[in-house]
């Protein structure tokens, strides 16, 4: 059990950064392209997202 915890808490860790590169992408690319641009917002959306969701798992993981 304990180490299942740890590699879900590894997991989260490891990610964030990933998700956060995303995010930084997303925002700073410059297009014209409408889609594109969309595209680029959705993604940034769903990036924060995930990472709240990991810090929430990070959370609840340390509380067990």
């Amino acid at each position: 059990l304990h180490s299942l915890r740890r590699r879900q808490r590894q997991m989260c860790i490891r990610d964030s950064p990933h998700h956060s590169t995303a995010i930084l992408t997303s925002e700073r690319a410059q297009l014209s392209d409408p889609e594109v641009k969309a595209l680029a917002q959705k993604i940034a959306k769903t990036q924060r997202e995930e990472i709240t969701e990991m810090k929430r798992l990070l959370k609840k993981v340390a509380d067990q």
